[in-house]
């Protein structure tokens, strides 16, 4: 199943529109309120997003489908996937180029 066969199986027309519903919002409390790391990978940062390393379970993640970026490094993430044609399964490479 391809990621958008995966946004649609979910009703949903694009990634954003995922990011703003109820699912996604609950796990992100989850997260929260998990023993899991709190701070950017890279540099510490207590300010974080969530970076999905998989989309496998879209919509039903687990706690470990996800690592904690700041935004700066979130975004230098993604340009290096995308100058690789990586898919984000390679996050744990680009995560330890970018330490």
């Amino acid at each position: 199943m391809t990621f958008k066969d995966r946004l649609k199986s979910l009703s949903f027309e694009t990634y954003a529109e995922y990011l703003e519903s109820d699912g996604w919002k609950s796990f992100r409390s989850s997260y929260k309120s998990s023993g899991r790391p709190k701070k950017c990978l890279v540099c510490g940062s207590k300010k974080i997003t969530l970076h999905h390393n998989t989309y496998i379970r879209l919509g039903r993640e687990l706690l470990t489908d996800v690592d904690p970026l700041c935004w700066d490094h979130h975004k230098r993430l993604h340009e290096i996937l995308s100058e690789n044609r990586w898919m984000v399964d390679k996050t744990a490479t680009v995560v330890a180029i970018l330490r």
